[in-house]
């Protein structure tokens, strides 16, 4: 077993001990050292091996192409996400807040959102596209439907409601940090026709559109009042950095293909 495969088992091992782990706990909902550590620190884990082997192997292909770029980015974004984490993690358990809204954490989360966003377009970038009618339809149409969608369900209720001007702020980020993720995700997933960049393009993809859900059940669940650190929301937080990871680690096929010498020029 070579670095990178200890490194999936890692993170497998690691997203199993998160998942069944809030599942099982009993809590629910009161202030829980347990819970806290499980979700907070487990999710942290979660993205930390997964940005070890998105560095890996965006070293592996070089900053200069657009594959080794789409991963450090996304990497990177990723820590963001994970020091957000650490923050909420201090709220939990020092300041005994549980659900710190807004707070510094919102620093680190909405890193991921420009950082992982950037990593997305280079991997946009690594698919092979014809520009005809029916590609810009998709690449138009569908950050429209996502965008109409997040804005009818949350933007325009979240505007209207009597906060702060950092949460309108805030509220207003978030979501539309969620349409560019589903926007690139559902582009990139209809644009990719198979081969070797089609297993991991997907999984990251999808990995991202776990992402939005799991924070737009984050944005329902704070609205309705029944969110708390550890709860359904946190489990797909979870499974979304997982898929990420994954998928990066799928990049390592792209790797394995042997270069085709090129052929000299009779004399």
């Amino acid at each position: 077993m070579d670095d990178l495969d200890k490194k999936l088992l890692a993170l497998v091992l690691t997203t199993a001990t998160v998942v069944i782990g809030l599942i099982l706990e009993p809590s629910g909902g009161s202030p829980s050292l347990t819970r806290y550590v499980i979700s907070d620190v487990g999710e942290f884990l979660i993205i930390l091996v997964a940005a070890l082997i998105g560095f890996q192997w965006a070293k592996s292909f070089s900053f200069r192409s657009g594959l080794g770029k789409a991963l450090f980015f996304i990497s990177l974004g990723l820590l963001a996400w994970g020091a957000g984490i650490l923050a909420y993690f201090y709220y939990n358990i020092i300041m005994q807040i549980e659900v710190p809204y807004p707070s510094l954490a919102d620093i680190g989360f909405l890193g991921i959102i420009p950082l992982a966003a950037y990593g997305l377009f280079w991997l946009l970038k690594s698919i092979k596209i014809t520009f005809d009618k029916k590609t810009i339809l998709k690449v138009t149409a569908l950050p429209l439907v996502s965008f109409l969608f997040t804005y009818w369900l949350f933007i325009q209720t979240k505007l209207a409601e009597d906060v702060s001007l950092i949460e309108k702020i805030l509220n207003v980020a978030y979501p539309m940090g969620d349409v560019v993720f589903l926007s690139l995700g559902f582009v990139i997933l209809s644009l990719i026709r198979g081969g070797n960049l089609f297993k991991p393009i997907a999984i990251i993809c999808a990995g991202f559109i776990i992402e939005a859900i799991a924070d737009f059940s984050f944005s329902w669940t704070t609205a309705t009042g029944t969110y708390y650190t550890g709860s359904f929301p946190d489990v797909l937080f979870a499974l979304a950095f997982f898929t990420i990871g994954l998928g990066m680690y799928y990049t390592k096929h792209m790797a394995e293909i042997p270069a085709v010498p090129k052929k000299r020029d009779s004399k």
